[in-house]
């Protein structure tokens, strides 16, 4: 005599109220993180291209762009004539380069054309581990032509060190706030810097990103959210259900 086929048990629904609240409060947010990566990512690679485009461009006379907008600027190639100050450097702490402690060397850049100074970032150069002992920044003498890169720095940087603004020089600090500097300098500085080109008079080590997180890191993040969006709908339904019950007697038989 055939055994009796137990009937399938139908798909059923427990409502659990406090699980409930708590998914319908995280899933659109985990949603929503996943698009914002997508969309930084896009942002990063507009950048990337913008930046690409610009370098292929010969570098205009600094002078020439005092009537453009911050965002017209950014990454533009410029050409300099000037002279740089070897006595008033500022270095950026905390750098690391090829797992090396050292600094970035930021030098203040008088033009020949209108007086004016700009802060020409020169790059990388070694600290020493006693702190109380500086590098040697080798002195860039007379007149200078030398071509760069426009660089908006943030306006909230974030970064880890303390300001020593003391009356000594070199002064060593984590990030640069142009007022500041132009106190310490006496004289009014352009709202940006300058990262200065290869092979040029008082070049160092240059180290800059053109981004900090590339866009394809951007997109593993975006990844990372709608998986973790995907796996609490999946375990709601789980625990709210018992399609595993129903899928578990499924395999039994």
């Amino acid at each position: 005599m055939p055994e009796p086929v137990s009937p399938e048990k139908s798909l059923s629904f427990q409502f659990n109220w406090k699980l409930t609240v708590f998914v319908a409060l995280m899933l659109p947010c985990l949603i929503k993180l996943g698009f914002w990566q997508l969309d930084r990512a896009d942002e990063k690679r507009v950048v990337q291209t913008v930046f690409k485009l610009r370098q292929a461009e010969q570098p205009a006379p600094i002078e020439s762009l005092n009537n453009l907008e911050s965002a017209a600027l950014k990454s533009v190639r410029v050409s300099l004539k000037g002279r740089f100050s070897n006595s008033k450097h500022i270095l950026l702490d905390n750098k690391i380069h090829h797992a090396r402690f050292g600094y970035e060397v930021v030098s203040p850049f008088t033009l020949s054309a209108n007086g004016q100074t700009v802060l020409v970032n020169r790059g990388w150069i070694q600290g020493n581990t006693d702190r109380r002992i500086f590098p040697s920044i080798t002195p860039v003498e007379g007149e200078q032509s030398i071509n760069g890169v426009i660089y908006i720095p943030s306006k909230t940087p974030f970064s880890v060190g303390t300001t020593e603004l003391t009356d000594s020089w070199p002064k060593r600090v984590p990030f640069i706030i142009q007022e500041d500097f132009q106190t310490y300098f006496g004289t009014s500085l352009y709202p940006y810097q300058i990262h200065i080109d290869e092979n040029q008079a008082g070049t160092l080590q240059r180290n800059w990103l053109t981004i900090s997180v590339k866009p394809e890191k951007h997109t593993g993040y975006a990844v990372q959210w709608f998986a973790m969006a995907f796996t609490l709908a999946l375990l709601y339904l789980i625990f709210s259900t018992n399609i595993f019950d129903r899928f578990r007697s499924k395999q039994v038989k």
